[in-house]
C-alpha cells in the first residue's frame, strides 16, 4: 500500500500548481499525453476550467490516501499521504460550482467530507440525491447494469460522507487547513 501511496504522492507533486491534472503516466514518469485517434482528454485528464470531468479519477486516490495516512497515524508517510490527500482535494475544489453538480463526482464527496469541507460535501450529495430516479436508481434504466452498479456505490458513498461529517462535528481534532493546489 505504500509504494502505490507513494506513487500517487509522486503523481500529485509532478502535477503541482497546474490547473489541468494529468492522469496517466508512462514508466519513466512522464505524463502521457490523448492521442489524436484515441480517447478522449477527458480520460488522460481532469480539468479544472471545465465542466464534466471525471471528478472521481482525483477523489478516490485522495480518499485511499486519507485513509493510509489516518492508518499510520503520526509521522513522515502519514504527513506526506495527508498533504497529497489534502492537495488532491484543493484541485478538485478548485473546479468551482461544476463539482457540485456533477454524476462524476460522487467520490469527491466523500473526499470532501474527510478533509473536513463538510459544505461541499452536502452540496455534492444533495445534488446526487436529486438525480435518483422513481425507480430508486441513480440511473435512467432501471434494468441496466450500470444502474445497479452506480447506484449501489453512490449508496455507499452517500453513507459514507455522513459518517464522516459526523465523527468532524464530534472530533476534538481541528478541521484540516486546505491549501491552494501547489
Amino acid at each position: 500500500a505504500k509504494h502505490a501511496a507513494d506513487a500517487l504522492v509522486r503523481m500529485v507533486e509532478a502535477n503541482a500548481g497546474d490547473s489541468v491534472f494529468k492522469l496517466r503516466w508512462d514508466s519513466s514518469g512522464g505524463a502521457v499525453s490523448p492521442p489524436p485517434d484515441g480517447l478522449p482528454a477527458l480520460f488522460y485528464q481532469v480539468d479544472s476550467a471545465k465542466p464534466d470531468q471525471l471528478y472521481f479519477m482525483l477523489a478516490f486516490p485522495s480518499m485511499v490516501l486519507f485513509e493510509l495516512a489516518d492508518q499510520l497515524r503520526d509521522g513522515h508517510p502519514a504527513a506526506t499521504y495527508r498533504h497529497a490527500a489534502l492537495s488532491l482535494q484543493a484541485f478538485l475544489s478548485g473546479c468551482g460550482s461544476a463539482l457540485s453538480a456533477s454524476m462524476m463526482a460522487h467520490k469527491a464527496s466523500v473526499s470532501a467530507a474527510m478533509s473536513g469541507e463538510s459544505d461541499l460535501a452536502l452540496r455534492i450529495s444533495r445534488f446526487l440525491i436529486t438525480q435518483q430516479q422513481a425507480h430508486g436508481g441513480f440511473m435512467i434504466e432501471a434494468d441496466a447494469m450500470d444502474t445497479v452498479d452506480q447506484s449501489a456505490e453512490i449508496a455507499c458513498w452517500l453513507r459514507l460522507v455522513a459518517r464522516y461529517i459526523t465523527e468532524e462535528r464530534h472530533s476534538d481534532s481541528r478541521r484540516p487547513e486546505l491549501k491552494a493546489f501547489g
